[in-house]
């Protein structure tokens, strides 16, 4: 761990374990704790940027990880990619970390979700299907 990274007070230390608490019950976004830290704890810039390098290195705190979670569980809803990928730039996840959780959508399992939603629910036409498959092809040739 570097110098930089470690907690320095106790009340940096129960600062953290706050921010632990508050990442457990759900993934949880890089601006949604350092929000969370801003607005309604009210800490410094430096202490937030302590916590932050720390539930990264410990492995609690992974936009990407994020990303696939939100992903697998919006498709299973039926959502479309690029409904998810709007979702997740609101989110203001990170666009290299975003087009790569895109990147990782199993193709097959992703029109077979869309041949599920046309059929159960009638409300996802072929034309947002082909709207997504344009988007998904040109986000990943870059």
């Amino acid at each position: 761990m570097s110098e930089g990274s470690k907690l320095r007070t106790n009340s940096e230390l129960e600062w953290f374990e706050k921010a632990l608490t508050y990442c457990s019950y759900q993934e949880r976004t890089t601006v949604e704790v350092r929000k969370k830290m801003q607005e309604e704890w009210l800490l410094p810039q430096h202490i937030q940027e302590n916590i932050i390098s720390r539930l990264f290195e410990a492995g609690i705190l992974n936009d990407l990880r994020f990303s696939d979670s939100f992903i697998r569980g919006h498709l299973r809803k039926g959502w479309g990619l690029l409904k998810i990928r709007r979702a997740l730039e609101a989110k203001q996840i990170d666009k290299m970390k975003l087009d790569e959780a895109i990147g990782l959508v199993d193709m097959t399992e992703y029109k077979n979700t869309l041949r599920i939603s046309i059929s159960e629910k009638g409300k996802v036409t072929y034309r947002d299907w082909e709207t997504d498959r344009k988007s998904t092809r040109l986000n990943s040739s870059h």
